[in-house]
C-alpha cells in the first residue's frame, strides 16, 4: 500500500502495533534515500532486509528493475553493488540491532554465486 517513505510513516502512525522492515532497495525505485528512509522510519524497525543494486548486470542474464526516475537497476551481491549496504548495516548494528539479516537477489541469474558472495560479505559483521 505504501511506495514512498512518508506514505509508510503514515501508515505506521495510523497503526501503531505494526512494525516496519527495513528493505535497502526499495527507497532507491522510489528515488528516495536508504538512509532518509531508516533515518525516520526506523523507531518501529522488526527486522532488515538486504537488497542491493547496479547499473549494469554483473552475470549475463540479470534482469533489471526500472526505478521511478527510469534507471534501470540489476541485481548484485549484498555489498557487491551500489547501494550504501556497509553503512547499512554498521548503522543498525550501532543502534542496537540484534535481529536476523535477509538478502535478496530477485532477478539474478546467478542465484546461488550471489547467495554465497553475500554470505561472505555478511560474515564480517
Amino acid at each position: 500500500p505504501c511506495t514512498t517513505m512518508a506514505e509508510l510513516r503514515g501508515f505506521l502512525d495510523d497503526l501503531p502495533q505494526v512494525r516496519f522492515t527495513f528493505d535497502t532497495g526499495n527507497f532507491r525505485r522510489s528515488c528516495e534515500d536508504v538512509m532518509e528512509g531508516y533515518a525516520l522510519l526506523k523507531d518501529r524497525l522488526s527486522h532488515v532486509h538486504l537488497k542491493d543494486r547496479t547499473l549494469s548486470p554483473l552475470t549475463e542474464g540479470d534482469k533489471g528493475l526500472t526505478a521511478d526516475d527510469g534507471t534501470v537497476l540489476y541485481p548484485a551481491p549484498v555489498g557487491g553493488g551500489s547501494f550504501p549496504i556497509r553503512e547499512c548495516i554498521e548503522m543498525v548494528l550501532a543502534e542496537g540491532y540484534d535481529g536476523w539479516f535477509s538478502a535478496e537477489h530477485f532477478n539474478s541469474a546467478d542465484m546461488m554465486g550471489y547467495i554465497r558472495r553475500s554470505a561472505e560479505f555478511l560474515k564480517q559483521f
